[in-house]
């Protein structure tokens, strides 16, 4: 993958691999587009997929969506430069996940509604379910392009295109399988997505920890340059 000045670049194999990512998310939607429509509540089929998805698909869902391409980029940075205390966030967030799924989820799900904004007017009332929604737009609206625009700066140095040209590309595809196919097909695009950024992952940190010389080498050096840090304050 290095080309004559020694920059990484994007060979044959990565090219494929790109391109059907993309086409396979495009499928997808349009697997899905068709499929819903032989069902007799179409829009409960498009919102909520029927809400007779199975476990695992839903789990890799909300796993991929949970970490985005700023994750891939930031945490290896953010350990490398400041040590392993940032591990202990992950505590935090077993108890958010706990509570989501035990407390939450199953009042949304016995309620049959779509989303927690539904449940604000139920409960207070819809000033309070606007109130939600806006504030969860103006989220959106910053975190979104930022998503976005950390792979694609990643994608343009690996390949040279042009950084918009990948944002728009990237965002046309997602809005178009989303758009077709609804939950479904977004749940299984994002299934998709996780295998292969677990497998990219878990191969890139066994490539390196082999390169270095094992797993003990590996430690040895981050005990030695003081990353191994937990609970410091």
């Amino acid at each position: 993958m290095d080309s004559t000045d020694n920059r990484p670049t994007f060979d044959l194999v990565d090219w494929i691999i790109f391109i059907g990512m993309l086409g396979v998310s495009i499928l997808i939607g349009i697997y899905h587009y068709y499929a819903s429509r032989k069902k007799v509540d179409a829009v409960r089929e498009y919102l909520v997929g029927g809400q007779k998805m199975s476990v695992f698909p839903i789990s890799m869902s909300m796993l991929a969506s949970y970490l985005s391409g700023l994750t891939l980029l930031g945490l290896p940075a953010e350990m490398y430069v400041y040590g392993t205390q940032f591990w202990c966030m992950v505590i935090a967030d077993c108890f958010a996940f706990m509570t989501m799924a035990i407390v939450y989820l199953p009042v949304y799900y016995k309620l049959g509604i779509t989303s927690t904004y539904e449940y604000l007017e139920l409960r207070f009332n819809r000033v309070v379910r606007l109130m939600g929604s806006f504030m969860f737009v103006i989220q959106v609206l910053f975190y979104i392009p930022l998503v976005i625009y950390g792979p694609a700066l990643t994608f343009n140095q690996m390949t040279g295109m042009d950084l918009y040209t990948i944002m728009l590309m990237s965002c046309a595809v997602c809005i178009f399988y989303t758009t077709l196919g609804g939950l479904k097909a977004v749940v299984w695009t994002d299934t998709i997505q996780a295998m292969l950024m677990f497998g990219a992952v878990i191969a890139v940190a066994a490539l390196g920890t082999a390169r270095a010389g094992g797993a003990a080498e590996v430690w040895r050096r981050n005990v030695d340059t003081g990353r191994i840090e937990f609970f410091k304050y």
